[in-house]
């Protein structure tokens, strides 16, 4: 009796670690992400190969931390379809989104890539049968709502191009399977094994894109920045992001996500002195405080149930 409570009292230790693990890796890795536009904004380099070094030099510089870890062998397994799935959803998210800045406008784009958290919660929900409590869909809401403040509401589909649309659509949605794939590795799998193939795999489904973009002389100017780049937002950014999916459900990860993009206001106005709008403290606001949510939610849950 003494022995099966010791191990109910571990398991629940292990699970408040995990958990904890997850929120933290989740907070790094939306304020690395959130800092890709300090680089973007000193390159000339194209989307497709920024976003081909971003994952490639991120597969080199994991390969070389596994092989510092004499883990090599981890890599001797045969990825699963679930992780090669993944991998090729990293790419496409990148890929949709740059078709739909370039064909619709930014506020489009980005309001259609963060519909992608969404649409992970909702997979999961029907899929891994993971719970969605009511504290749940408020916050997505209210996550959601803190994006539309941050832009302002400044979007419209009036004179849409359809193309450009549909790919935003495509970009938040592979996004979401970005966090639903990576619920459905198992959980055997170490995190730089996972980070590893994903990373290989998405470069190598760009690839295309590069040979028809790439420039050898702005890569040369570039070069230093991109490598930043890749190891800050790439590297300890996505494997961060895949840490906290491992450990976290999809709705609770996608809450957290939606602080990349109070991250990247508030580079923008610290860096780059953009005006701090009431819109964009209202949103940001919105955003930390669904976040708060998530983490405190058993708390939430436990004392409206008692009253």
């Amino acid at each position: 009796m003494k022995l099966a409570f010791l191990c109910h009292i571990d398991t629940i230790r292990f699970m408040i670690n995990s958990k904890t693990k997850g929120y933290i890796s989740a907070l790094f890795a939306t304020m690395f992400m959130g800092s890709l536009g300090i680089f973007i904004k000193n390159i000339q380099t194209s989307p497709s190969v920024t976003t081909f070094f971003r994952l490639f030099i991120s597969a080199l510089l994991m390969f070389f931390v596994v092989v510092m870890q004499k883990d090599i062998k981890e890599l001797k397994i045969v990825p699963s379809k679930n992780l090669v799935l993944s991998g090729a959803a990293l790419s496409a998210s990148v890929i949709f989104y740059i078709i739909a800045i370039q064909r619709t406008s930014m506020s489009n784009a980005v309001f259609l890539l963060y519909l992608g958290p969404v649409f992970a919660s909702l997979a999961a929900f029907l899929f891994l049968k993971e719970n969605l409590t009511s504290i749940d869909v408020l916050s997505l809401v209210l996550s959601v709502l803190g994006i539309l403040f941050m832009l302002k509401f400044n979007f419209h589909f009036k004179g849409i191009d359809l193309y450009g649309t549909i790919c935003g659509i495509l970009a938040g949605f592979t996004y979401g399977m970005i966090i639903f794939f990576n619920r459905t590795i198992k959980s055997n799998v170490s995190l730089n094994v996972r980070s590893f193939y994903q990373f290989l795999f998405g470069s190598l489904i760009v690839l295309p894109f590069v040979i028809k973009d790439f420039d050898v002389k702005t890569v040369e100017n570039d070069i230093l920045i991109l490598v930043a780049m890749a190891f800050v937002c790439g590297f300890l950014g996505i494997t961060l992001m895949f840490n906290a999916i491992k450990r976290l459900p999809a709705v609770e990860y996608s809450v957290l996500s939606y602080l990349e993009m109070f991250f990247a206001v508030a580079f923008g106005v610290l860096i780059f002195n953009d005006n701090l709008e009431l819109f964009k403290i209202i949103g940001g606001m919105l955003i930390i405080f669904s976040g708060l949510m998530q983490i405190f939610k058993n708390d939430i849950l436990k004392k409206f149930s008692k009253t």
